[in-house]
């Protein structure tokens, strides 16, 4: 209540808002997603807000059409949790039309039987980054149109658990689908561990061809490694720039570059 009968609300342009409910899941729903609202309509001249810098995840944010109403002219950078993708599309239909910088960790990257538009393109955002720590099979039918939109894009930063596609996410498909899409993107930050199953005509690309196909990026060492399980018939490869940008390695194996 004080922080939002504030006499300097005006004047506040950057606000970092880290939530605790000492572990214990609140009661009241939507309480985040009202905190997020009251903050834009308060601080009409917020620039920059990061809701939940420590993301736990009772900070998440999850909307619905009750919250469509919900809009700033003047919020230019993003930092925020959420609980689904679609929740990001939300984000980016419009009603911050002035964003160029939006950070988001989102913990479920599926598909969903509403309707969105994952479309329109997004000419001013010039920094995105995204996270989510569980494996997603809509690498394809979101992620990628998602970020074709974003033809401005400056920096890129990607740190994702891709399963069931037909090939690894390499550097071929990255440019193919992401890059070349982007002709203003100086900067790419990534981690993307991917997973597929083979059968016994499975072309297998090694661990040296992986390496010559990333040559062509200059601007990060590139580190990439594949790992084949025959009786499980999976295969998993991990391409991530460095230096390395998360606090942890996942599903590290024998073939990890440098040794155990």
């Amino acid at each position: 209540e004080t922080l939002f009968n504030c006499t300097f609300k005006n004047q506040i342009s950057a606000l970092v808002i880290d939530i605790s409910t000492n572990g214990q899941r609140t009661s009241t729903e939507h309480v985040n997603v009202h905190l997020f609202k009251h903050i834009l309509t308060i601080f009409t001249n917020l620039r920059y807000l990061n809701l939940g810098p420590s993301s736990i995840w009772y900070q998440q944010l999850s909307f619905d059409t009750q919250f469509s109403t919900m809009i700033s002219s003047s919020l230019l950078e993003l930092h925020v949790r959420l609980q689904d993708f679609i929740d990001c599309i939300y984000l980016l239909d419009g009603r911050f039309n002035q964003l160029h910088t939006l950070h988001v960790n989102i913990t479920y990257i599926m598909s969903s039987n509403l309707t969105i538009n994952n479309k329109e393109k997004l000419p001013n955002l010039r920094f995105f980054s995204l996270r989510s720590n569980r494996n997603t099979d809509c690498y394809d039918e979101l992620i990628v149109p998602l970020l074709n939109r974003m033809l401005n894009l400056e920096e890129l930063n990607l740190f994702l658990q891709v399963s069931d596609r037909q090939k690894f996410v390499d550097d071929n498909d990255l440019k193919r689908n992401i890059i070349d899409h982007m002709t203003r993107l100086n900067k790419f930050k990534f981690c993307i561990y991917s997973s597929i199953q083979f059968d016994n005509e499975f072309d297998f690309p090694s661990n040296e061809n992986i390496q010559k196909i990333f040559k062509d990026f200059q601007d990060n060492q590139i580190i990439s490694y594949i790992d084949y399980f025959p009786k499980a018939r999976q295969g998993q490869c991990h391409n991530y720039s460095y230096p390395y940008e998360l606090k942890n390695y996942d599903k590290i194996t024998n073939n990890f570059p440098g040794g155990l």
